[in-house]
């Protein structure tokens, strides 16, 4: 499941519309293997400040048995939350929850029979598809984008292949 930015309030309401529609919508719908965490992490997801409860039905809705948090080395938003990460891990397992800004790019292999396995990249993935930044300027993964104009920045390579525009 790809949360992108979604956050308490966005949770609250989609949990909500399941379990007040039981005789026609099943909660289990939710459910995922793999999650890819919401926000690089953030508490958002669970709360709406620091120090307050959590709120884990979104979580504990969604299941999964994997969890990929893309986050960049000392972003300026601390990214991830430790109280996000340690919800992820109590949830999917120690072993099971993986920090790009440790792994590097993540990929996700999935078999027809629906096995699949999350695997660091090789350095193949990172080589196609990264960014590069022709101004010589700052940015980098996981750190919101680079300090000069997006203009600036092209992908080497589209997943389909083709030039990049």
């Amino acid at each position: 499941m790809l949360t992108g930015d979604s956050d308490l309030e966005c949770w609250q309401r989609i949990v909500g519309y399941y379990e007040d529609k039981t005789d026609e919508n099943d909660i289990s719908v939710l459910a995922s293997t793999v999650l890819h965490a919401s926000h690089h992490g953030s508490r958002t997801f669970f709360t709406e400040s620091k120090g307050q409860e959590l709120w884990l039905q979104g979580l504990e809705a969604i299941d999964p048995k994997a969890v990929i948090v893309s986050v960049g080395e000392d972003n300026k938003h601390e990214h991830p939350h430790e109280e996000a990460m340690k919800s992820y891990r109590d949830q999917a397992g120690e072993d099971k929850v993986f920090e790009t800004r440790h792994t590097g790019t993540a990929v996700l292999e999935v078999e027809a029979n629906g096995d699949y396995q999350i695997l660091p990249d090789n350095g193949e993935f990172e080589d196609r598809y990264r960014w590069d930044d022709n101004s010589g300027g700052g940015g980098g993964a996981g750190g919101g984008g680079p300090s000069g104009s997006a203009s600036r920045r092209r992908s080497k390579a589209r997943l389909d292949n083709s030039a990049a525009a």
